[in-house]
């Protein structure tokens, strides 16, 4: 029977009862613990099959992995996640046979806080204001 063994961000390998390596399997997401997701994305990318397998275990969920891709492509962007914890986990086919499923470590999706968005738009509408105000007085100082 082959395992997989992956993490976000490392390198595994594939391996069978016997210790044998079939290949290397890499996971990478974009986001993770120590830099979590402010905007609800990651991309996860992985190598070391023939065809892939991807679930997904999204926050606000029930703890229920969903399946998320199945191809021979070596990346996918995952959007529209709430805050919470994102599970990804993977496994790949290697000729007849599929690996065993591995869970890759935890993406953290943490957006910003309304109070900061809005104090930025605040700040731009300031910006803004000032700018008009100074290009509507120079244009009746110009006229005059």
């Amino acid at each position: 029977m082959w395992a997989v063994v992956l993490s976000v961000g490392g390198m595994g390998a594939a391996s069978n009862d016997a210790g044998e390596v079939a290949g290397e399997v890499r996971v990478v997401a974009s986001a993770s613990a120590e830099a979590p997701s402010r905007d609800g994305t990651f991309t996860i990318e992985w190598a070391g099959g023939e065809e892939f397998e991807v679930e997904l275990d999204a926050p606000g969920e029930p703890a229920v992995f969903q399946p998320w891709y199945r191809g021979r492509a070596l990346q996918s962007f995952v959007s529209g996640l709430p805050d919470g914890v994102a599970r990804v986990r993977v496994r790949a086919r290697r000729g007849m046979g599929w690996t065993e499923w591995a869970v890759a470590p935890p993406v953290v999706i943490e957006h910003h806080g309304m109070a900061k968005a809005l104090g930025l738009m605040g700040l731009g509408l300031v910006v803004f204001l000032t700018i008009a105000g100074y290009i509507a007085t120079r244009a009746r100082e110009v006229e005059a």
